[in-house]
């Protein structure tokens, strides 16, 4: 049976600026669009880490969802900026055998990394063990 063990959401503080921009926007005509976008984006951005794969669910009309089995996942890496270490939000990239999955600006980045990286740990033993 699967398991959730960590959901991971775009960091507020991006959301707060986005739509702080999107309303200045709104004095030339395009921060309306540019703010259901924002809107839609926050709402419906996920990263899930189960016992066995890594998800990611982006969209409401035109969604994506990558998946990933942790036995394919090779490498996962954390890139801050100085704004990102100050509001604990960064860029996970996740290198597996065939691709490299960037997801952007997600709160709590390095936690998210150490929890998938012991959660891989978990999930390699469990499958040598077997």
């Amino acid at each position: 049976m699967e398991k959730i063990i960590k959901v991971g959401r775009m960091s507020v503080f991006i959301f707060i600026i986005r739509i702080l921009f999107d309303i200045l926007a709104m004095s030339i005509g395009i921060g309306f669009i540019w703010l259901i976008r924002d809107l839609i984006a926050f709402y419906n951005t996920r990263l899930t880490i189960t016992s066995n794969r890594i998800s990611e669910h982006t969209g409401l009309i035109n969604t994506v969802d990558v998946d990933s089995p942790l036995n394919k996942i090779n490498n996962v890496k954390v890139e801050q900026s100085l704004l990102g270490k100050i509001f604990n939000y960064g860029t996970i990239y996740v290198y597996t055998s065939s691709n490299v999955h960037k997801f952007k600006n997600i709160s709590k980045a390095n936690e998210f990394k150490e929890i998938l990286n012991n959660q891989i740990f978990l999930y390699s033993n469990k499958v040598r063990i077997a």
